[in-house]
């Protein structure tokens, strides 16, 4: 599959010492605003650290959006043991728990 140039353009000005989930977030957000017409490709290199700085505070800020199977606390619940199922509460009640 061939690349994009600019796209090829936008991941050499990143660098090579960040995780693929940083890369793969600033690429698109960076085409994303060449598309739109919010970047201008000869401005690429000028503004990626920007768009670097952007990613890293949505995915590595500990007060920023992550995983639903990530692991909270010490006991290791999960975000997603958080979320009801209403489907385990019908079944438990056709078994005769009583809830309340």
């Amino acid at each position: 599959m061939r690349r994009h140039p600019t796209m090829i353009r936008i991941r050499e000005a990143i660098g090579w010492g960040l995780a693929p989930d940083i890369v793969d977030e600033v690429v698109s957000e960076m085409t994303l605003a060449i598309i739109e017409g919010k970047l201008r490709e000869d401005r690429i290199e000028a503004e990626v650290s920007r768009y670097v700085k952007a990613a890293f505070g949505m995915f590595a800020s500990r007060y920023g959006p992550r995983s639903i199977d990530e692991v909270i606390g010490n006991d290791g619940f999960r975000l997603v043991d958080l979320i009801p199922d209403q489907s385990a509460n019908a079944w438990l009640e056709e078994m005769g728990a009583v809830f309340g």
